[in-house]
């Protein structure tokens, strides 16, 4: 056994950092670094992820296609924007309630018809807009121009909303939100998000609370205000990803949506 005096005893002087971390001393004792009270109190504040995107004007193209000689398959994001940064806003309950019911039903019409293999509908706030997502299809055209028809059905049938499956939505994410805070790991990872959104430390309880007082009226209500900009290609944005041979044949398939996809071969060819 080594004798417990022969290992070297901290000095005073090192308490701070060390003297064998000299870049680590001078960065956290710089006198530079020293800030008032006050400040201290102040949140950091961050910059969100919408507030990055390009203008209008900015823009290479709106609608884009990729040719990825590795794909399979086919896969589409199509999104609208959302400027909404105020997350504890009623509708942003409603809104993810009413994209789970309708992900039920394109999970039901067109993945259960054999034409995609994942589809979904979803929101970011951060992000600043909503999305569709088709993964893996090898009918994608079809797939798409049923998802449409599903957008169409509910924007002007208001009587296509039923209050049974209304409520199986809202329960669905009402318990994947829950299970957001199902171990320490992860309570401290939700803390860090609402302050990311600057928002109380106790967000994802509170918007627990919210989407359960969601109404079926209020799912109609916000389908039939948002939805319709996903039926207007100058309002929508589309990146589709596929094989380089079925290339050509996807482009000229949207034709009939009016969407007009700029084709690139390599994403290095987008500036």
């Amino acid at each position: 056994h080594r004798d417990l005096h022969s290992f070297p005893t901290r000095r005073s002087s090192d308490l701070s950092h060390g003297p064998s971390l000299p870049l680590l001393q001078q960065l956290f004792n710089s006198s530079s670094l020293a800030l008032e009270p006050a400040e201290l109190m102040e949140r950091y504040e961050m910059n969100s992820e919408y507030s990055y995107r390009r203008r209008l004007d900015e823009r290479v193209a709106q609608h884009v296609a990729f040719g990825v000689g590795g794909a399979e398959s086919c896969f589409l994001k199509q999104s609208v924007l959302y400027n909404n940064t105020d997350w504890t806003h009623k509708e942003v309950a409603d809104i993810r309630v009413m994209l789970q019911y309708l992900s039920d039903r394109m999970y039901d019409e067109v993945r259960g018809q054999g034409l995609t293999y994942g589809v979904s509908m979803s929101a970011s706030v951060t992000e600043g807009r909503l999305t569709i997502s088709l993964t893996r299809s090898s009918r994608l055209a079809e797939a798409y121009k049923t998802v449409q028809e599903i957008l169409q059905r509910y924007i002007s049938q208001a009587d296509q909303w039923d209050q049974t499956l209304a409520d199986s939505a809202k329960g669905s994410i009402i318990y994947s939100w829950t299970e957001k805070e199902e171990t320490v790991e992860d309570l401290v990872s939700q803390a860090l998000k609402a302050y990311m959104r600057q928002t109380d430390s106790k967000y994802n309880r509170q918007f627990v609370r919210a989407l359960g007082k969601v109404q079926l009226e209020d799912l109609k209500a916000v389908a039939k205000r948002l939805l319709p900009a996903f039926l207007l290609p100058e309002e929508s944005m589309t990146v589709v990803v596929c094989n380089p041979s079925t290339l050509q044949d996807i482009v000229t398939d949207f034709e009939q949506f009016g969407i007009e996809l700029t084709t690139y071969q390599r994403s290095e060819e987008r500036r």
